[in-house]
């Protein structure tokens, strides 16, 4: 059963991506407890939230204080 449910996701729904079907989306700001919580494209950063990695490295997200 669980072959037949991956290969009508695989053939009848190649085109949609996980956002389509409710998932996380991508540059999406959300409460997050670790990296699943986000879009595979994003990062759950120091402050619990998804961040894109972009955003990381420009400095937008919340840095970390040494």
């Amino acid at each position: 059963m669980k072959l037949f449910n991956f290969l009508l996701l695989v053939f009848i729904f190649p085109s949609q991506s996980v956002a389509e079907w409710g998932g996380p989306k991508e540059g999406e700001r959300k409460f997050c407890y670790n990296y699943s919580d986000c879009h595979i494209r994003d990062v759950c950063w120091i402050d619990h939230v998804c961040w894109t990695l972009r955003e990381i490295w420009d400095g937008t997200a919340p840095q970390p204080e040494y």
